[in-house]
């Protein structure tokens, strides 16, 4: 700000301020306030006007922060959720892939009755016969049962 021939005129230090100046059309405000038969009057009216407008700003300001931080919180929230989930379902996997490498230890083991080697797998399934292979923890069902043999066949 500075003083000219009776009056003050804004400029800014930058032409993105100065073009800013121009917009709000502070020194036109200047001009005619200090043309007024009162300019202080006006200057305080606008300097309220001003704390108005920062006041609801700052107000604007902290509910949005206080909506940042709850989104924030969600966002924890459902990556703590997410990591319980991929938890679960690794969890999940690594017991079916165990179940099927003990069924297909105890396939081995029943197609190589008797053979030197197969010692091993008759000792972790089982006794091995009548075509029944017996994993009572897999919690496996016929359907799954049924895929499994689907997949073996087809290798």
């Amino acid at each position: 700000s500075r003083s000219s021939a009776g009056h003050a005129v804004i400029t800014g230090k930058c032409p993105r301020d100065k073009a800013w100046v121009e917009e709000r059309g502070c020194n036109s405000f200047l001009r005619r306030t200090f043309k007024a038969h009162n300019p202080q009057e006006a200057l305080v009216k606008k300097i309220a006007e001003l704390y108005n407008t920062i006041l609801f700003n700052e107000e604007d300001k902290e509910e949005l922060q206080m909506k940042i931080k709850s989104r924030d919180e969600d966002v924890e929230s459902y990556n703590r959720e997410l990591n319980r989930i991929q938890a679960e379902v690794f969890a999940g996997e690594e017991s079916k892939r165990r179940i099927l490498l003990r069924y297909i230890r105890a396939v081995k083991a029943s197609v190589s009755l008797g053979e030197p080697g197969s010692e091993e797998y008759r000792n972790e399934v089982g006794t091995v016969g009548a075509g029944r292979i017996h994993l009572p923890e897999s919690g496996l069902v016929d359907e799954d049962a049924y895929a499994i043999a689907s997949i073996l066949k087809n290798n």
